[in-house]
Order: structure tokens, then sequence, then C-alpha cells
């Protein structure tokens, strides 16, 4: 932590003391932290089910009533400040879903602007809807705007100039840094304005900010950032100098911030013992500098990287190895797919995936997940598995049929997925027993149903009749079986008896499709499983059934498309679809009447 003297009252406002250095080191600390103890994310569960049929309902469309837009005009046009606020923001929410047609309000948002009566909530309002339309030729209005109306106002509009690369503002913003009495908020917008309009005028002022030990944690980082954005080389004596001041980490954030553009090799060398640094929040930022330039300057961090406690320093040496990738590299990086962090171990997991297609890794890849995948790490158990099943790797079915029965929920289901991505038809007969077990045991909890779901499609692809009376155990509705396990029962029973007539099944099956008004309804899972089955059986004798749920059009919904497909397995029949349904949006703060309602007349 940087030794700073106590603030001097004398100071101007925007630079502090002790207690904002520490308070913003303390921040960026936390900040890694926080990326480093992410929540994990449930690995999404895929059904083969789920791809049939293969027509997708169409998105819903939606339009807004021809005359919200002139209304809307209107009301900013009217002397109610509030009514104009209302106005302009319901032009910024419909832009935002996608309507067109709201620049036509551009220039009664451009009177609200520049109005000085209005109260300034308006005049923020129609400045959003400016910035948001992207009205680039109301830059000026913007500008003058916010220099007379307000901090509020420079906050919204001035970060928007800088995107526009407006350049009138430059020396108002030049002017800012080189004046003790500009006010914290204004400073910072100008700083970074500044970098991120590469102003070189203003370099000189900038560099004062950032090397000035008294100065604010926050102004003295923008300073650098902004600094670094402009330079791409000459601030290597400053970078030095602030890392030798004294033992400080604010300090070498600013050393870092200053030469992120530099390709000397005496910048490079200082950011690369940077990316060693104690701190991750220094050697983070040294650390992705280097890899922007080129992720060849930090291979010889990247193994120290890539076991680093912190995630954000693994993240970058696991980009660097699957980025400049070697058989070595990939040994290396499969002890991460037992990452801590669930975005890294997944990372690495999808980097294989793809580089497998190499001819050079793809040994490599597969061998070492096969030791993972024999370890006893959970997390690796996981990753292992699904990536195996995605290599189609028929050597671990045993273990994968092993791991079913883990402790880990994760690694129970990514066995049974890995399982049915392979369909060994070895494995057939130990997922048949297995499932029978689990049917047969006290209790039936959402994680049996998910994991039995994946394994009786897997016995349905292996075509496994020997599964059949289990399976037909789940077709009726109970108490005890759920929805996934029932539904992929019904399906993969289709997959096995597929233009076979079964008069009993098939009725079974329709009787489940329709029940939609029993307390409680079928489950839409089991429904549409058993549509999707009646048409694999060819089930004619059901279909007066299968067309009562849709009638002699379909609707542009999931169920109604599945009917669709089991109708035209059974007759050929490929039954028309209504035109998709076009939306009015409505909601709004001010609408017109319905027509009904225009023509009531008052009484006389």
């Amino acid at each position: 932590m940087c030794e700073f003297p106590i603030r001097d009252t004398a100071l101007p406002p925007w630079m502090g003391g002790l207690r904002s250095q520490r308070i913003f080191v303390i921040a960026i600390v936390l900040t890694a932290v926080l990326v480093s103890t992410a929540r994990a994310q449930d690995i999404p569960q895929i059904f083969l089910m789920d791809r049939e049929p293969a027509e997708r309902p169409l998105p819903s469309s939606y339009f807004i009533h021809p005359e919200l837009i002139p209304m809307w005009r209107q009301a900013l046009s009217q002397p109610e400040s509030e009514l104009q606020r209302q106005a302009a923001e319901a032009l910024v929410e419909a832009h935002a879903l996608g309507h067109d047609g709201m620049r036509a309000a551009v220039p009664e948002l451009l009177a609200v602007l520049k109005s000085k009566t209005v109260h300034p909530a308006a005049r923020h309002a129609a400045a959003h809807a400016l910035i948001a339309l992207d009205v680039r030729s109301a830059a000026d209005r913007l500008f003058e705007a916010s220099q007379d109306g307000g901090k509020d106002l420079r906050q919204l509009i001035e970060p928007a100039l800088a995107n526009w690369d407006f350049e009138l503002i430059r020396p108002v913003w030049r002017q800012r840094v080189q004046s003790i009495t500009t006010p914290r908020r204004d400073l910072i917008l100008a700083i970074r304005g500044l970098g991120q309009q590469r102003d070189a005028q203003a370099l000189k002022s900038l560099l004062g900010l950032a090397l000035t030990p008294e100065n604010s944690a926050d102004i003295r980082l923008a300073a650098a950032r902004a600094a670094g954005q402009i330079a791409p080389e000459g601030l290597e004596t400053q970078a030095e100098t602030l890392i030798a001041a004294r033992n400080c980490v604010l300090n070498r954030l600013c050393a870092v911030a200053l030469i992120t553009r530099h390709t000397s090799e005496r910048a490079i060398a200082l950011n690369q013992s940077l990316g060693m640094d104690a701190e991750p929040g220094v050697a983070v930022e040294a650390l992705r500098s280097l890899f922007a330039l080129d992720p060849r300057l930090v291979l010889p961090l990247a193994e120290m990287a890539i076991n680093h406690p912190d995630a954000g320093i693994r993240r970058i040496g696991i980009e660097t190895y699957v980025t400049l990738p070697t058989p070595e590299r990939m040994q290396t990086l499969s002890a991460r797919l037992n990452d801590p962090h669930p975005q890294l171990r997944k990372l690495v997991r999808d980097k294989f995936l793809a580089l497998s297609q190499e001819p050079t890794l793809e040994p490599t890849i597969r061998q070492s997940t096969i030791a993972v995948l024999a370890g006893d790490d959970w997390r690796g158990q996981e990753q292992a598995s699904l990536l195996l099943g995605d290599l189609d790797e028929e050597s671990v079915t045993a273990r994968l049929l092993e791991l079913l029965d883990s402790a880990r929920p994760e690694v129970m289901l990514a066995a049974a997925m890995g399982l049915k991505s392979i369909a060994a038809p070895d494995s057939a007969m130990p997922v048949l027993a297995f499932a029978q077990r689990r049917t047969e045991a006290a209790g039936f909890t959402p994680l049996t149903d998910t994991q039995l779901a994946h394994l009786f499609e897997l016995l349905g692809l292996l075509k496994t009749t020997e599964a059949m009376p289990l399976m037909e155990i789940y077709i009726p509705k109970t108490r005890k079986y759920r929805g996934f396990s029932r539904a992929a029962a019904i399906w993969a029973l289709g997959l096995m008896q597929e233009g076979q007539t079964n008069e009993r099944l098939a009725s079974q099956l329709l009787e489940r499709a329709t029940d939609t008004r029993s307390s409680p309804a079928e489950d839409f899972y089991v429904r549409r499983a058993s549509v999707l089955t009646l048409g694999r059986l060819r089930a004619s004798p059901q279909l007066p059934g299968l067309k009562s749920l849709i009638g002699d059009q379909i609707d542009n919904n999931l169920m109604d498309l599945t009917v669709r497909w089991s109708i035209l397995q059974i007759t050929g029949e490929a039954l028309p679809m209504r035109p998709p349904h076009t939306m009015r949006r409505t909601g709004w703060f001010l609408e017109p009447l319905p027509r009904e309602k225009q023509e009531l007349k008052e009484p006389d």
C-alpha cells in the first residue's frame, strides 16, 4: 500500500489523500477477487428430442401504432416538461426495441434541448434520445447544452462526443486538465475524452496528473490510461520512475497503463516484470497489455500464469496457450480442465474440442483428457466426460459407466451425456441395468429425472428393445416419475419401433398428447414426445385425435409444428400454417384511443 500524506485542505477538490487512495486500491483488489470467485453456471442439458422437428417457430414480430410517433412529437412540443420527458424516453425505448421512424422527432428533441425554461429532466431525456438515435448532426447543440446545462448533462453528453470524435470539445477538456479548480467528475470526463480521442496536445498535462503522488487514485489512473492511449512510445522512463518510487500498487498500475501500447524492448521487459507482480491487479493489466500486442510476449510467463491463484491471470495464460498451441502446451493445459472457476474449465474444454481438429494436437488432447477422466477431481471428471463424449472416445465407456454413480451431481449428468454422445453398443446393457436400479430406488429427484432422460435417449439411439418394458413404465402420469425422463422414454420407444404398428402404445400416447384439461395437465415435454412417437409409429387410427390438437391450419408454435411433423409422417400431408401473428406493442405512456372510442361524440 502507498504511503501518501494526509490531504491538504488547500488542494483542489479532485485531489485526495490517504483514504481515497486506499479505497481505490482495495476496489481494484476486490474486483480481481470477485472475478476469481464467480458463481458456477450449470452446464446446459441438451436433449436430442428437443431437436425435433427441425422446423422452429418463427420469432414474433411487433409494430407500433402509426399515430404514436406524431403523438410523441406533439407531446415534445407541449410546455409541460414531464410530458416532454416521457415522450423522449418513449422514443428511446421504441428505438431500442427495433422500431423505425424515431428520427422524425429530432426537430422537437432539439427544441427541448435548446430551451432554457424546461425542467432539467426533460433536457436530459431529450439529449439521451438524440444520443441513442445516434444523431451526430446534433453534436454542436449537444456540446452547447453540455457546457451550460449542469454536471448531469455533461456526464451524459461528453462520452458520446468522445465516441463521435467531436473535435470542438478538446480545448475545453485541455483547459480542465490544466486547472486545479476543475471539479472531480468533470476532470475525469476530460481525461477520458482526451485519451479516447488520442489528443497529443494534452499528453503533458495528463502525465502531470498521473505522476503527482498527491492526486487521488482515480484521477491518477485515469490520466495514466489516457496518456497510454495517446502515446505509443516514449513513456518508459516515467513508468520506471513510478515503479521505483516506492512499493505502491497504484504506482505500478499507472506504470502499466502508461506503456500499454509501447512495443520497445524496454517497455516489453517492464511489462513482463510487472506480469509477475505480487498484486494480481497489476499482473493482470500487464499480461493483458502484452497479449494485446502479441501473445508470444506472454509465453515466458504463461506456465506461471496458468497455475496462478488468480482466475484473471489464469485466463490470460490459458488464452496464450490455445492461441499458440503445441502438443506440450496442450498437455500442460489439460490440468485446467479441473480449474476451480467454471468459465475457465469450460474455456479449456471448448478450445480443446476446436483444436482437436488439428492432427498434430488431437492425440495429446485426447490422451491427456483421458488421464483427467481417470483422476479423482470432480471438476476434471465433469469436463473430460463431456469432451471425450464429443470426441467419440469409446475407450472411456467403462469409466463413464462408473461415474454414473458419482457423489457429485455434475459428474453424474456429464457421464450420462458423454455416454449418449459416444453411443457405444456395448454400453447398452450396463446402462439398462443402471436405469432399472434407478427406477426401482426409493425417491426420484430432479437429478435422477435428468440423468435417466439422457440414458433413455442413449438406449433409443442404440435400439435397445430390451429396455422397452422399463420405458413403458414411464408412460402413465404418476407422482413418482418426472417430465424429462418420461418424455425421453416415450421418444426412445418411437426410435425403437419406427414404422411398426403398436396400437396399444399408440392409444396410450394419444391419451398423453391430448391430456390438457386434467388437473394437473400432462407435462408439455411428455405431450410433445408422445406426438413425435405417434408420427414414428405411423399411427393412422390416432390421426383424428392429433388433428383435434390443431384444426385445419397450424399456428406458429412448437407444439403445432410438432403435430404437423407427425401428421406428415403418417399421411404425407403438410398442413398449411397460418400467417405469423404480428402484434401491436402497447403500454406506452401516451397512446391513441381505439377507433370505436374516437367515434363517440359528447352528448348534447
